[in-house]
């Protein structure tokens, strides 16, 4: 369960908020009061006030339309995503704000904050009994007396980075002075090492990097990082020196040597890992189970894959050796938890048929090791695109999330709209806004994105039946002219008032 999901679960009203929000925007058909108190479990009255509070929080653009004896629907923009709304929800809890001010360090007992935030003391013991019943498993509790988070530095620090990812909340925690100066310097790793970081790993990088800046500036060091010398990545470490030296002249901040080791190894566990694959493409059929594993999944996706070069190089990814089956935790490479959920609830007999196979190469192979959840999940999404392979049909897909998702997510366009359709792609936020837009009809986007000059689509990381009908209502009308942009918006509000007038 992810950590924005287990403040939902503390923060009951705020909850069934997101689960209206949820509904409406999966719900293309009216959605009546009665329904929205059936599927809370609460009264019609308390329905009708949600509504209203739903109505009143929305931004700009969006509306709820209401009906007699039909209910309501959610009228929004194509190119926006109910996610921003959600997220600010969530930040905006009490739970949420207990967690920060854990984080600054910057309350010391519960009667502060019971007075700051109008909640009885009783209340606030209620939510941190029930908030540590779920975060002891991340190695964290919160102390009542004094008020502050316990455990493991290590543990803490990646558990805000859950946290602050999932919500978005870099630039609410964090000052933009900072922020620029981390910016500039992960462009700087970027130019010497000559990776291409994506949009979502740039913001990844700097949130890491912050969090680590300010815990540290707490006097909460991480005190155990003995790097080898294959740790150090030299040109990572320079950019560290660098950075540290103009966060001392411009801010007056300084990091510990041990933080700066300690950034140097994971920055060059993740750069490392990224690059490369374990073994030579010619040395991969020679690893032990690995024909059998073949074969197996061969079978399950009913084709031939061991001369599949994007099979051979996803199995080359994910071989790990045996000793490094307890490794230590690699921050860089934390994957939205909730986006697993639903892949194994989706395609639940093809999860365990992988994950089975997996299983048992590892009974086999004396020497390598590949069952994880993340490994599942990516060999789940490769198989479902092979045997989606189908006709190939176009726009222009910008996807955060790494090639098997964007695979993955081709092919599962492909097997929804049986129209001759392109589809291109760009990884890089910069190279989303230097494409030529006059080779596309419109943009489908996992991330709202700034103004570009062909239609956007924002779509939930697995396709809602909303972001289907979007898309296909999209395809008819931007056929028929080029630069026709369709507004949803206007278009819901035009469908309602014609079945009003026929009523």
């Amino acid at each position: 369960m992810g950590v924005t999901k287990v403040l939902l679960q503390i923060e009951k009203k705020t909850n069934q908020m997101v689960q209206l929000l949820t509904a409406l925007d999966e719900t293309m058909t009216w959605y009546s009061i009665k329904k929205i108190a059936i599927d809370l479990n609460v009264t019609v009255s308390t329905a009708r006030r949600y509504v209203e509070e739903l109505q009143s929080s929305l931004p700009n653009g969006w509306e709820i339309a209401q009906q007699a004896y039909k209910g309501i629907m959610l009228i929004k923009p194509a190119d926006q995503s109910i996610q921003a709304i959600i997220q600010s929800w969530i930040t905006e809890t009490l739970m949420f704000q207990m967690l920060e001010l854990g984080f600054r360090e910057q309350a010391s007992n519960l009667q502060t904050i019971a007075q700051q935030s109008y909640t009885s003391i009783p209340s606030l013991y209620r939510m941190i009994r029930k908030a540590n019943e779920f975060f002891e498993k991340d190695g964290i509790t919160i102390s009542k007396s004094p008020f502050k988070i316990q455990g493991k530095e290590e543990d803490i620090r990646t558990f805000f980075f859950h946290l602050f990812r999932e919500t978005e909340a870099m630039t609410k925690v964090f000052p933009q002075d900072l922020l620029a100066i981390i910016h500039e310097h992960v462009a700087q790793l970027e130019n010497i090492t000559q990776f291409h970081f994506s949009f979502t790993e740039k913001k990844k990088i700097t949130l890491f990097i912050a969090i680590c800046i300010y815990r540290s500036k707490k006097k909460k060091h991480i005190t155990t990082v003995t790097p080898t010398q294959e740790d150090v990545d030299h040109s990572v470490a320079f950019m560290i020196f660098s950075f540290n030296r103009k966060l001392k002249d411009l801010l007056g901040m300084s990091l510990p040597v041990e933080e700066q080791r300690f950034l140097s190894q994971v920055f060059h566990q993740y750069t490392s890992r990224r690059v490369s694959g374990m073994l030579d493409y010619s040395m991969i059929e020679t690893v032990e189970g690995f024909h059998f594993l073949a074969d197996r999944l061969g079978q399950i996706a009913g084709t031939n894959l061991k001369n599949n070069n994007t099979f051979i190089d996803l199995m080359n990814r994910q071989l790990r050796f045996f000793s490094e089956k307890n490794q230590q935790k690699d921050y860089l490479y934390y994957d939205d938890e909730k986006l697993f959920l639903e892949v194994q609830t989706r395609f639940r007999s093809l999860y365990q048929q992988v994950f089975l196979s997996y299983q048992l190469f590892d009974r086999q192979s004396a020497m390598y090791q590949i069952e994880s959840e993340k490994n599942v999940v990516e060999m789940v999404l490769f198989l479902v695109s092979i045997q989606n392979n189908l006709e190939v049909k176009k726009v222009l897909l910008f996807i955060n999330k790494g090639p098997i998702w964007v695979h993955f997510l081709i092919d599962l366009l492909r097997a929804k709209f049986h129209r001759g359709m392109e589809i291109q792609i760009v990884d890089y936020i910069d190279d989303l806004y230097t494409y030529d837009m006059r080779a596309v009809d419109f943009v489908i986007s996992d991330t709202e994105v700034g103004k570009l000059a062909k239609p956007v689509i924002v779509i939930a990381p697995l396709p809602s039946i909303r972001d289907f009908n979007t898309i296909e209502e999209m395809l008819v009308k931007t056929r028929t002219k080029e630069g026709y942009h369709i507004d949803t918006n206007q278009e819901t509000k035009r469908t309602i008032q014609n079945n009003y007038m026929k009523n």
